[in-house]
Order: structure tokens, then sequence, then C-alpha cells
């Protein structure tokens, strides 16, 4: 609702480029961390850190998507970062912030006591560098959105399997 209530506005005031993959992504990370941050403050750095890496996994995402549909974007003038930075850009960006999301994982995993969730983040993070790298076998029947959205279910899953843990054991 916030992205479309930010689209009207940018359209009424003339305003080009709402990039609609960093709204998104800030949105998300909010919905995720709003309910779990608010019943833990003061919230502790490594909360932020998490919070952040959650925010670049679906900005990175979001970009892929965006690399992606790269024609129906232009075709349907929707403002997004494909046409307001360009693939070489875009392309640039997801070189570094990819690589980099999964050296902090393995960094992350290697300093903490609990490095669960530098795991996580760092199975999601490959998924992501999966289709990066190598598109082309799930640009066919859009595999990429079934790979990229469920990304996000991975955290689930775990959590899934370690209450099954529990209540097995």
């Amino acid at each position: 609702m916030l992205y479309f209530l930010s689209l009207i506005w940018a359209r009424r005031t003339q305003f080009r480029y709402v990039l609609k993959e960093l709204f998104i992504a800030l949105c998300y990370t909010v919905g995720v961390s709003l309910v779990p941050v608010s019943q833990a403050w003061p919230v502790h750095y490594f909360v932020w850190l998490l919070l952040f890496r959650i925010f670049m996994l679906a900005l990175s995402n979001l970009f892929l998507f965006s690399m992606f549909e790269i024609h129906p974007d232009v075709k349907d003038k929707h403002p997004s970062a494909i046409k307001f930075l360009g693939i070489n850009v875009l392309n640039g960006i997801l070189h570094v912030v990819l690589p980099m999301q999964a050296l902090g994982s393995f960094v992350l995993m290697y300093t903490m006591e609990n490095w669960h969730y530098p795991l996580l983040i760092l199975i999601m993070n490959s998924i992501l560098m999966l289709l990066f790298y190598f598109p082309k076998p799930f640009k066919k029947n859009e595999w990429y959105r079934v790979l990229g959205d469920g990304v996000f279910l991975v955290p689930a899953i775990y959590f899934l399997f370690e209450k099954i843990k529990d209540v097995l054991l």
C-alpha cells in the first residue's frame, strides 16, 4: 500500500524515480522486524546488523528480479532500478553485494556462538548468487521467481524443523 501511495505522490509531484526495489526492501525489512524489535528494546547491535543483512538480501533479490524483467519494466514504463541505474551498474552492485554478504556470513559464523542465523543468511544469499551467476536455466517458466521468492522461506523452514525436533526429542 505504501508503495502505491508513493507512486501516486511521484506522479503528482513529477518525481521521476521512485526506486520500487529500495522501497519494497525497506518495507519488507521493517515488516519482519517491527514486532521483534519493539518487544526487545533496547536492541543489541547484532540485531541491527542482522536487519541490515536482511535488507541487503531483499534489495539484491529485487535487483535480480529487475534484471530478469527488464523488458516488461521498460515496456510498462515502471520506475525501476534497471531503468534508473542501468543494467551495467546493477550488475556491478550485485557483483559486489552478493559476495560481500557471503563473506560476512562466513565471518559471523566463525566469530559467533550462535552460528545458525549467519548460516541461514548464507544459504539465502547462495541461492541468490546461483540465480545471478547462472541465470539462463532459471529464465524458463520464470523459475527465478520461485527460487527468488522461496529464499525468504528458508528461515521458516529452519524454525519449523527446530520445532519438530523439539517436539520429537
